[in-house]
């Protein structure tokens, strides 16, 4: 599962009502004289509107190799990912540092520095305690905080497609295709676990069912039908779209199609260091037209993906392997680790689901996507090919 790719902590927090917390790399040493010297930093970003919660913390020590710059990020108070890299002195470590620093701050997630008085700061303006994460979505992070994206957006989908169905047979006063559909969607809605976001689904499907079942108080009316069921299709939407960036969550489905200088963007966010808006169209527009280029074999492909790091601010181009029979059952598995042959090439953007250019080896197609998609679609078709080959 996707779930074994990315590093998380073994046990789930207990209590989602957590207080504003300390830095996660503290007792490596992440203290406020390090963020001022400018070897350590303490970024955040939180933003209700979009389910936002996130951190990203950085921290040089001095090792064996010179100096080490460590990096952890992921959304407060539940999982993580971490990240290193060796410098032969301090001068280049502090420069790697500062450059992605630069990039969260600029780039469209907009982190704030904890350590910074000038944005640590409330809505309303009061001063926050300096390294310090504020309260954010951790005490309450959305309705869907206890489902993880690969089980709330399949089954979220499938609801937003039965409920359209729905509300068809409804205006064609097909009474009795409604309740099918009802009774379908409420199924779905068992994926979806013990979620206030699936119980507010299930209130919403249970007022009209239970009239056009006769179990109401009041007839059934096609027309108030619809109206609830479009009320239900609205609210699925916005649960869509806080599941993940609608733009970028279907974009595995489209592989092979160009990319454009607009897909790019998405990527750089308001990162990069480019002084004028036409100099970076210029770059982005010549780095399309190459990642378009009819014939890519997997040597160009991850030529042309370090060359994209550097432009779009990424943070290294790495690799998901396929380890083949890896898996309990004996099937491959993904592993960031190792494997016998190459799943897929990617640029490293930060999070999981952020857009990014990905080089599929198996399809040998480059494209704009997240590697959290396509390693879902991966596991998907991999599923698919055992069951009709079991």
């Amino acid at each position: 599962m996707i779930e074994g790719v990315v590093d998380r902590h073994n046990e789930r927090v207990a209590n989602r009502n957590i207080v504003a917390s300390r830095p996660y790399m503290e007792s490596m040493g992440l203290t406020k004289a390090k963020a001022m010297s400018g070897e350590a930093a303490m970024l955040y970003s939180i933003d209700a509107s979009s389910n936002k919660s996130k951190y990203y913390e950085m921290l040089i020590i001095e090792s064996n190799a010179g100096y080490t710059l460590h990096k952890r990020w992921g959304r407060l108070g539940d999982s993580f990912r971490t990240d290193s890299k060796d410098f032969d002195d301090l001068g280049s470590a502090m420069a790697a540092l500062a450059k992605v620093k630069r990039s969260k701050m600029r780039g469209s997630s907009k982190y704030r520095d904890a350590f910074d008085s000038r944005q640590h700061k409330t809505p309303d303006g009061k001063q926050l305690p300096k390294g310090q994460y504020p309260i954010g979505l951790s005490s309450n992070p959305g309705s869907w905080s206890n489902q993880n994206i690969q089980t709330c957006k399949p089954a979220l989908q499938q609801l937003v497609t039965v409920i359209q169905e729905a509300i068809n047979d409804a205006a064609n006063e097909d009474m009795s295709g409604v309740v099918t559909d009802l009774q379908l969607a409420n199924g779905y809605v068992s994926d979806l676990g013990t979620s206030s976001m699936a119980n507010e689904i299930r209130k919403k499907i249970k007022a009209p069912l239970s009239r056009l079942t006769g179990m109401g108080r009041h007839k059934a009316d096609p027309n108030k039908i619809v109206r609830e069921l479009k009320t239900l299709s609205r609210y699925l939407s916005k649960q869509m779209s806080l599941c993940m960036t609608a733009s970028v969550a279907d974009r595995y489905k489209t592989a092979g199609s160009r990319i454009t200088s607009k897909d790019l963007r998405e990527v750089l966010g308001n990162g990069g260091n480019f002084d004028t808006w036409e100099e970076e169209e210029a770059a982005l527009t010549e780095l399309a037209h190459k990642l378009n280029h009819p014939r890519i074999n997997a040597r160009k492909a991850s030529e042309l993906l370090r060359e994209a790091n550097e432009i779009l601010d990424g943070h290294g181009v790495e690799v998901i392997w396929i380890n083949n029979g890896g898996a309990s059952d004996g099937g491959p598995e993904l592993s960031t680790r190792y494997g016998d042959e190459v799943g897929c090439e990617y640029v490293n953007t930060g999070d999981t689901y952020s857009a990014t250019v990905l080089y599929d080896a198996q399809k040998q197609v480059l494209m704009v996507t997240t590697w959290g998609d396509w390693a879902e679609h991966w596991e998907q078709e991999n599923l698919m090919n055992a069951s009709r080959y079991a």
